[in-house]
């Protein structure tokens, strides 16, 4: 064998090996019949998304997921609905290692009281009809339960008719930007 094909075997193996690794990144599409987001059968092909995951959450299940156990990594999340509404509820950290969307009739939420960040590595979008909302919390100041939910991405696209929604304000009342009459501050959803 010559260094020549020596060379070309080496380019094959590895080329094929990137093949194999971008083919284990599997699609796994919310079906579930409960809410837990750790149950295999809740999800299509079954078995809970791993990082590699490629997560779509499309409306058409009978019960919508609640991430609750554990922080929870994966490649990407897209959420959308249909002619029903389709929710994520957040209880726990979600890292997206990728892109994240929230389409039309689409709600991304949080647990009230949990401390649970968001943290999108590629673009967050929220499209027109979606929705991002933290009840009884403000997006980075902990509430008066000491906890609080970031939501951090490289690029956020927040197209019109998109929400993000903080049910409480920005800031504690007297102090943080825009501080006036002492309603709080300026920087609330």
């Amino acid at each position: 064998v010559t260094m020549k094909m020596r060379g070309l075997v080496s380019l094959t193996y590895a080329a094929l090996a990137a093949l194999s690794t971008t083919a284990l990144a599997a699609t796994k599409t919310w079906q579930g019949t409960t809410t837990d987001w750790e149950t295999g059968g809740n999800w299509s092909p079954s078995g809970a998304p791993t990082p590699s995951s490629d997560v779509v959450i499309d409306g058409t299940a009978s019960a919508q997921p609640t991430l609750s156990a554990a922080d929870v990594t994966l490649a990407s999340l897209s959420i959308s609905g249909t002619s029903s509404t389709s929710t994520l509820t957040v209880g726990k950290n979600l890292t997206i290692s990728g892109n994240a969307s929230v389409s039309n009739n689409a709600i991304l939420t949080y647990t009230q009281g949990a401390a649970a960040d968001l943290t999108v590595n590629g673009t967050l979008t929220v499209y027109s009809g979606g929705t991002i909302t933290c009840p009884y919390a403000s997006l980075t100041v902990p509430d008066s339960g000491g906890s609080g939910r970031t939501i951090t991405a490289a690029n956020v696209d927040m197209q019109t008719g998109a929400t993000i929604s903080a049910d409480s304000q920005g800031f504690p009342v007297y102090s943080g930007p825009g501080y006036g009459d002492g309603y709080g501050g300026a920087a609330h959803g």
